[in-house]
């Protein structure tokens, strides 16, 4: 008896083993198809609207979206088979997502005719259907990729490689270019590049070589990239299944700064939602503005220039689809309307750990007030020091600095005649030089009409940045800051650098003197590049391009369309350094130090 059993034991050991081993294979073979089908279906769409097909083709691509409906759901079901093989819970959002592409295709296809079936049927609702399911099925892509030993800063600086070379993909189709011949593959990088970078930098004009759908293309690369392309993927993945793994969490909790693995989804739902408020609110102030300036122009463009101009102001892109930009004669002297954009670029520019930060602070100081209204007591709910350290060095250096930068370009431009009309306009133009500066990349008065102590004080703001964690760029503010309280300390012979009862780390010390001195070897060997390239152009206007890559500001005098086809290429590396930070490029390449269980002593240098 104990023989047959002992067989019994072994069938069934075996048995199980192969299940768990087909299960595995089961779900890589179901992800890898949902991947395909993802990238087929990505590249339909985009085949649909931005090239001009015959009819036949037309509707072949149309039936194709309905078939890609068909796969997924499929796939979505297979997919709900492997978790009940496995025996895991079945997640309720999985359930929901899957009966729901099921019941699309359903309707969709005329299975079972509806009212409604001729609005889920329509070439748009299709694309849109399947563009969303596939950016949810790479989305969770990401998650997986994130849950492997793969270091963040080469995930943060590959998802930025991607998304710009997708750009100047689309950038090329012949549907974005008003001649309808598509951009060269040199100007489309370039493009693309300075928009997932925020730069601002355009060796074309924007306004009059992009169609509506090319602008759309841009104004959408400017977003995704403002706001990181890590971010939209892990909001996507988790919003909608909110299963990843202890690796995955950490990472995402270093790359959008939650205080803990718990807060990461009320992190990353805090950016969306102050992102699309702050964008609305302004696109809502600049609509009503434009409406009195140019009556002309139908309701849907100065819809569509409203909001095109409040994501890349809040994005720190500075693009602008203006005939003449902001120093036509028509938006020249609208100071209210520049007030709004220095404003939104502004917010754009504090970091989202700081604007968080703010909530909580506000959030914590309203309850406090309800409890003391309602006499009772809060001790319960006490907390110290609301507002970090990072939230305060963020703040009042970048509040500082737009402050002191208008204070000095009113200084140095007071006589000129270019700058604006009266104390109010001078006043409007300086605060809006001053905020721009910080990497925005808007302009309102001619460039090359500013004096040299002007551009070079530009240079230095531009240098400097915008708060970390921001759609700015720049070696940030709180950098900044470190090495002026570092070198106050040295001065005053004191050990250690304390803000707010707090001491700063030795680490981040380090890090700030680290990005110091590559930003300024950055700035001198790609100098030294475009010399070689261009060889006849002004080094200040060299160095004024490069510096405004570098900080991805997007500000010019004017050189960029001069620059020869190397000098792009320079540009177009340091726009996507900048973006990513010159310490964390140079660390994709670099390992880390492996840990010594030992210290040596101490022993002072000679400096």
């Amino acid at each position: 008896m104990n023989f047959f059993t002992n067989i019994f034991h072994k069938i069934q050991y075996r048995i199980s083993l192969f299940v768990q081993r087909f299960g595995r294979r089961w779900e890589h073979l179901v992800d890898t198809l949902l991947v395909v089908a993802s990238v087929w279906a990505i590249g339909n769409v985009v085949w649909q609207i931005g090239f001009n097909a015959d009819p036949d083709t037309a509707a072949w691509l149309a039936r194709g979206n309905m078939h890609i409906v068909l796969v997924f759901s499929i796939l979505q079901m297979l997919k709900l088979l492997n978790y009940w093989k496995s025996g895991s819970r079945i997640p309720p959002t999985e359930v929901v997502y899957a009966v729901l592409t099921c019941l699309y295709w359903i309707f969709a296809s005329g299975q079972y005719p509806t009212p409604w079936q001729s609005w889920l049927a329509h070439p748009y609702a299709l694309m849109a259907a399947v563009a969303l399911i596939a950016i949810n099925e790479l989305s969770r892509l990401g998650i997986t990729i994130l849950g492997r030993k793969t270091s963040p800063t080469v995930l943060f600086a590959g998802s930025f490689l991607f998304i710009i070379l997708v750009g100047a993909g689309l950038l090329m189709m012949p549907r974005c270019s008003t001649s309808g011949a598509g951009l060269g593959f040199v100007d489309a990088l370039f493009t693309s590049t300075s928009a997932v970078c925020v730069t601002g930098l355009s060796v074309v004009d924007v306004a009059q070589t992009f169609t509506t759908f090319g602008q759309i293309v841009v104004m959408l690369l400017a977003q995704v990239g403002g706001l990181g392309v890590m971010t939209f993927t892990c909001f996507f993945a988790l919003s909608l299944s909110g299963r990843a793994s202890l690796q995955s969490r950490i990472v995402v909790r270093d790359l959008v700064s939650a205080d803990s693995m718990n807060g990461i989804l009320t992190m990353l739902k805090r950016i969306v939602v102050v992102t699309l408020t702050v964008e609305l609110v302004s696109a809502w102030l600049i609509y009503g503005q434009l409406l009195v300036l140019m009556p002309d122009l139908s309701h849907a463009r100065l819809i569509f220039l409203s909001v095109f101009h409040a994501v890349s102001a809040f994005c720190n892109a500075g693009f602008c689809i203006f005939d003449g930009g902001l120093t036509s004669d028509i938006l020249h002297d609208c100071h209210w309307l520049h007030l709004t954009l220095a404003l939104t670029f502004f917010i754009g520019g504090m970091g989202f750990p700081l604007v968080s930060n703010t909530i909580d602070w506000i959030k914590y100081r309203l309850r406090r007030t309800i409890l003391k209204l309602m006499k009772r007591s809060t001790t319960e709910i006490y907390r110290s020091h609301t507002i970090s350290i990072s939230s305060r060095l963020m703040f009042y250096p970048h509040l500082a600095l737009v402050v002191i930068g208008a204070a000095v370009f009113l200084f140095t431009e007071w006589r000129n005649p270019e700058f604006a009309d009266g104390i109010f306009g001078r006043l409007s133009n300086a605060i809006f030089l001053s905020a721009t500066t910080r990497t925005a990349g808007f302009n309102t008065v001619d460039m090359t009409a500013l004096s040299p102590l002007t551009i070079l004080v530009m240079m230095v703001l531009m240098w400097i940045g915008a708060a970390p964690m921001s759609t700015g760029g720049g070696i940030k503010v709180t950098t900044f800051a470190l090495v002026v309280l570092n070198i106050r300390n040295v001065l005053r012979r004191q050990p250690n650098i304390e803000v707010s009862r707090r001491q700063v780390s030795q680490n981040s010390l380090n890090k700030a003197f680290a990005t110091v001195a590559l930003s300024i070897v950055a700035i001198v060997v790609g100098l030294f590049l475009l010399k070689i390239f261009d060889p006849h152009l002004p080094t200040r206007q060299l160095l004024f391009e490069l510096t405004s890559a570098l900080s991805t500001t997007g500000l010019s005098l004017d050189f960029s369309p001069m620059l020869s086809v190397a000098s792009r290429v320079v540009i177009i590396v340091c726009m996507f350094i900048g973006r990513i930070g010159v310490l964390a490029f140079l660390m994709c390449f670099v390992g880390a130090a492996p840990t010594r269980p030992y210290k040596y002593p101490n022993e002072e240098v000679m400096l």
